[in-house]
């Protein structure tokens, strides 16, 4: 029981100086047009989402699969496209285009993707209220294994002019900080004369 109350009460702890936990988090698969012949499904939920509630998006090049909800999770799974039919896939009333419907239990010749994606609780402080999106690229696709390796993470370029705008408001502040206490010891002195 205890155990559980220390989970709950970290829950709501602010991530620590320097750290944001207010971002927009999405997974890319950089290489995807390298295997025409398997489609990618990325299961997206929750570490508390039971299976039969997660759904299977399909990834497409070029495309960031969004990480929404409370601890989000995304598996991949790579199917050779001969073991699914068109009726398969469709497209679901957020214009995904998803599994028409998802299976309770790993399909034969279905390959699970590793590893599996965790979004970040927090990330440094520039990130903060921004779109972050980890690149990821397929490093081995074969019948046994499916391996997937990080690649990189890519914020918005807006967040990056965070530092340098700080920078010359921190400069700014101490030339004008000088500036008025240089004025305010000569306008001391001479009132002294």
């Amino acid at each position: 029981m205890s155990l559980l109350l220390d989970r709950m009460l970290l829950a709501d702890v602010p991530p620590g100086l320097g750290y944001a936990s207010s971002f927009e988090y999405c997974v890319n698969i950089t290489n995807l047009d390298s295997y025409p012949n398997h489609w990618v499904f990325a299961q997206v939920g929750s570490v508390n989402t039971p299976s039969t509630e997660k759904f299977y998006t399909l990834a497409s090049a070029g495309e960031c699969i969004p990480m929404k909800g409370y601890r989000p999770v995304v598996t991949f799974f790579a199917v050779p496209k001969e073991r699914l039919k068109p009726s398969d896939i469709t497209v679901d009333q957020e214009g995904r285009t998803v599994l028409a419907a998802p299976p309770l239990t790993l399909p034969s010749g279905w390959i699970e993707g590793t590893p599996t994606v965790v979004r970040p609780d927090a990330l440094p402080m520039f990130y903060s209220g921004r779109h972050v999106q980890d690149n990821y690229k397929i490093q081995t696709l074969s019948p046994e294994s499916f391996e997937l390796l990080f690649v990189e993470r890519s914020p918005q370029v807006l967040n990056l002019l965070i530092v340098p705008l700080l920078g010359l408001l921190i400069i700014g502040g101490l030339i004008w900080w000088k500036r008025t206490r240089s004025q305010r010891l000569t306008a001391v002195n001479s009132n002294h004369r």
